[in-house]
């Protein structure tokens, strides 16, 4: 059972809804707790957000040298995650494209062990997902941060907007933290950016 956090100031008039239970309620509520020092990253200029205390959105690491001038690169990643969360992180890629220079093991979305980085195929950019399997990565997400208080999920799409914000935003609704979707994409907006998500995607 998680530890019930103090609840963000910017939105503690969205209440969390105990439809799938006290357990989920109180993890929303978790979730809400943010830490200041997770804002501080080691590089100003790397492009990792933290949404929560225990869930981040980043944008798709550098795949090559020119890439690398407007991308994260796939070394700083890997130095910010094992740093701060070494064995207890998994990625979820939502690119499209293999997780090449930043995988550290192989997963799927049925593995899950710290340090890994999960390929989620059948991912298109500004397009909703399929809903069945949206609502299998919210549950494989759950049960990844449910199995111990220090891991952390990170989504990661092409831009860290478009399909990381659907899936932070649908996860966030998934454990009852916000009852609407319009909430749920404020919080992101507040602690990334607007996502600019599409009808279909919300």
């Amino acid at each position: 059972m998680f530890m019930v956090g103090r609840e963000s100031e910017a939105f503690k008039h969205c209440t969390p809804i105990p439809i799938l239970g006290v357990a989920c309620y109180a993890f929303g509520l978790h979730l809400l707790k943010t830490c200041g020092i997770m804002r501080s990253i080691a590089r100003a200029d790397l492009d990792f957000s933290y949404i929560t205390s225990r869930l981040a959105v980043m944008s798709q690491p550098a795949e090559g040298l020119v890439e690398s001038a407007y991308r994260n690169h796939a070394e700083d990643v890997r130095a910010l995650l094992e740093g701060r969360h070494k064995g207890h992180y998994t990625v979820y890629n939502l690119s499209g494209r293999r997780s090449g220079a930043l995988s550290l093991h192989s997963g799927d979305a049925t593995h899950m062990s710290g340090g890994n980085v999960v390929d989620c195929p059948g991912w298109k950019s500004h397009r909703a997902p399929p809903l069945s399997a949206l609502y299998t990565l919210c549950e494989v997400m759950y049960d990844f941060l449910e199995a111990d208080p220090k891991n952390i999920c990170i989504a990661q799409c092409m831009d860290g907007k478009a399909s990381s914000a659907t899936l932070v935003c649908a996860f966030l609704m998934f454990v009852n933290m916000f009852p609407r979707p319009e909430d749920a994409a404020q919080m992101f907006a507040v602690k990334r950016t607007p996502p600019g998500l599409q009808p279909s995607e919300m």
